[in-house]
């Protein structure tokens, strides 16, 4: 009695094991370039009206699971236009998607006044010295986020990363 429960277990779990290892999700990879070559980092990538999905990393490389199907890739972000791209995932396979071209966008905002008030004033208008970052000064600084065009551009301000979310300090 005790074999005849012994092989109908192995089988299930043979069969438990094999549906585990199959995710029913194929691999897409690819890479994002700038109109120019160079890498886009940090660029949306995702399957339009799906939950799948990812953003590039440093070297305009991205790799994420969905799966097989046909869709809509879409490549955006704040500072490229949107780009919609119909692909088709394959079963059983990597589906590698290299050298997707975006345009990057150029956006020009209008002077921010940083004060420790909640009501907005003008640069002119501001009663303590306030020092303005130009265009120059960023482009200079080749600063990724807000805080990196601060951290060398401005007397008395210290960044202090610490994951605690107060990461600036005046000095």
């Amino acid at each position: 009695m005790a074999k005849n429960k012994i092989i109908p277990t192995l089988i299930l779990s043979f069969c438990c094991s094999l549906s585990f290892a199959q995710t029913g999700r194929e691999m897409i990879t690819g890479t994002v370039q700038t109109a120019d070559g160079g890498p886009a980092p940090y660029i949306n990538v995702f399957l339009k009206e799906t939950p799948y999905g990812t953003s590039t990393d440093a070297r305009g490389n991205f790799r994420f699971e969905a799966p097989a199907g046909e869709y809509t890739m879409v490549v955006s972000s704040i500072a490229a236009h949107r780009r919609e791209i119909p692909i088709v995932v394959k079963p059983n396979e990597t589906n590698h998607f290299p050298d997707i071209a975006i345009i990057e966008s150029v956006l020009e905002l209008s002077q921010v006044v940083v004060t420790g008030t909640r009501t907005e004033k003008r640069l002119s208008e501001s009663p303590v010295l306030t020092t303005v970052i130009g265009e120059r000064s960023i482009n200079r600084a080749a600063a990724v986020s807000t805080l990196e065009s601060l951290q060398d551009n401005i007397p008395g301000i210290v960044i202090t990363p610490n994951g605690m979310g107060d990461n600036m300090r005046v000095k």
